[in-house]
């Protein structure tokens, strides 16, 4: 879950911008039980026009992670229900709070033509504050293309990657996680 919201400054015609991010995930093929951020930042629209977006933003943010303990059920066995060799990690801390930067660029292309179609593209890096040489990052691509009127088939492929994803001590956590959706929508 993503929330992420532009407060534009008040000067005329300025492409700048305020940023207010909250981001809620969990994913057990990094180790995550739960990560929850909010932060604030800048922003900047370098391509604003009819059919191409282009903008970049950074922030500083507050993160709370919940790594799997090897306890749990999914991170203590394998697929066969053999128990798998997992470290704790060091300190024995599940929790873990930090701060780090986000810097965003967000691609938008888009056609009102005759068959819509849309591409968005969204990256972000996150090098952390308090873990000097931690790094986080996703890279999501969409894709909707309009069918017939009304009805549209699109794509969702998406990659996130963890370098403290090897860290956490248990030994089968990669440090990339990809995943690929797609669906047919209507809208009326």
């Amino acid at each position: 879950f993503t929330l992420y919201r532009e407060f534009w400054r008040s000067r005329g015609a300025a492409q700048s911008y305020r940023v207010l991010n909250a981001i809620y995930s969990s994913n057990d093929a990094l180790g995550v039980d739960h990560r929850f951020s909010m932060g604030v930042g800048l922003g900047r629209y370098f391509i604003q026009e009819l059919g191409h977006e282009l903008a970049v933003s950074a922030g500083i943010q507050g993160v709370q992670e919940r790594k799997f303990s090897c306890n749990d059920t999914e991170i203590g066995v394998d697929a066969d229900g053999e128990k798998i060799d997992c470290v704790e990690p060091e300190d024995g801390g599940l929790v873990d709070n930090a701060a780090e930067m986000f810097l965003s660029m967000q691609w938008h292309l888009y056609s009102f033509a005759s068959r819509d179609m849309d591409i968005s593209v969204v990256g972000n890096a996150y090098p952390s504050l308090s873990e000097w040489g931690d790094l986080r990052g996703d890279l999501n691509l969409m894709l909707s293309w309009e069918l017939f009127p009304s009805f549209y088939w699109s794509i969702n492929a998406r990659s996130e990657f963890d370098s403290s994803a090897e860290q956490r001590g248990q030994l089968k956590i990669d440090t990339t996680d990809y995943t690929i959706t797609t669906g047919i929508t209507w809208s009326y």
